[in-house]
């Protein structure tokens, strides 16, 4: 997107990358109204990974919520090998890209390659984080069951 900011098809590419962010954020807000905690989190999470500009600080809108569905989450009641090796990779490639991020915007390195790399895998882990915490939903009423 920064390569054709100034050109028409920038327009519509930023357009495009847009939609995917909309689409989801509306489809979460229809399947998961009814539980306001995941909800949000699901949305808060779809906003920041979708966003077409990342900063450190967006992890903080999410990671702030996940106390809030801890308690009535299975991959945080049932799963928790599952959880702590996904938040284990989400951490080390956050980690990872915030170290590749400093050193381009502060000490000028050419590593837009490397945080490419690491955007993509950050983007598919964030997906996966995404897909289970909303998948293993569960209500107040399913936790006697578990």
């Amino acid at each position: 997107m920064y390569l054709t900011y100034t050109t028409h098809f920038g327009k519509i590419l930023s357009l495009l990358t847009f939609l995917p962010q909309a689409i989801l954020v509306f489809l979460a807000s229809i399947f998961l109204f009814k539980n306001l905690n995941t909800c949000l989190i699901i949305i808060t999470w779809i906003f920041v990974t979708f966003n077409k500009v990342v900063t450190a600080q967006y992890y903080l809108w999410y990671i702030s919520l996940i106390p809030l569905i801890m308690p009535f989450n299975k991959m945080f009641l049932t799963k928790k090998t599952k959880a702590c090796v996904l938040f284990g990779i989400w951490l080390y490639l956050e980690v990872y890209w915030n170290s590749f991020s400093h050193r381009l915007e502060n000490n000028g390195q050419n590593l837009f390659l490397e945080i490419w790399i690491f955007n993509m895998a950050f983007f598919l882990v964030n997906c996966v984080m995404i897909e289970e915490i909303a998948s293993n939903e569960v209500t107040k009423k399913a936790i006697k069951w578990i």
